[in-house]
């Protein structure tokens, strides 16, 4: 079995060094999340987590997207309370309150080069309505094309891939 080992750019740290949350949210109360660290950072500059069968998961999709020509833009993963409640206090109507996020529970991903700047979906986009179920992934928030959750029953249904 080949291993793909991915870094993080500029520091070449790899990627099961840097440290991930072991909590998170789920209908406000406050669960243990087994995180591992995909590639990339988020919109701020910091470390992307997952939960592990969803980081799993996502480093799969992510590798069968490359071999197809597509690069996943993750801009979001995981989220920590305080950065929940800083993004629902910028946009209510968008976000989701503090401790009722699916990325705080470390299961959902946003993919923003899944719609162009103007707002249109791209190639990235119908890649994923047309793979993601195979990896567990759904778009479960209408109003977001960039926005995957992971469903570990639904990666389960589909065998492995």
């Amino acid at each position: 079995m080949i291993q793909i080992l991915f870094f993080l750019v500029g520091n070449m740290t790899p990627l099961d060094s840097v440290e991930c949350p072991s909590h998170g949210f789920s209908d406000g109360r406050r669960i243990f999340v087994a995180a591992k660290r995909i590639p990339g950072k988020d919109y701020e500059g910091r470390p992307m987590c997952l939960q592990r069968s969803a980081a799993e998961a996502y480093l799969e999709m992510t590798e069968a997207a490359a071999r197809d020509g597509i690069f996943l833009g993750t801009t979001a993963a995981y989220r920590s309370y305080h950065q929940q409640k800083r993004l629902y206090r910028k946009n209510p109507r968008l976000a989701a309150k503090p401790g009722h996020s699916t990325h705080q529970e470390g299961l959902s991903v946003d993919v923003s080069n899944a719609i162009s700047r103007r707002g249109k979906k791209t190639q990235v986009y119908y890649w994923l309505r047309n793979n993601a179920k195979r990896y567990g992934f759904v778009h479960d928030v209408s109003y977001e094309p960039w926005h995957l959750t992971f469903r570990l029953n639904l990666k389960e249904e589909q065998g492995d891939s």
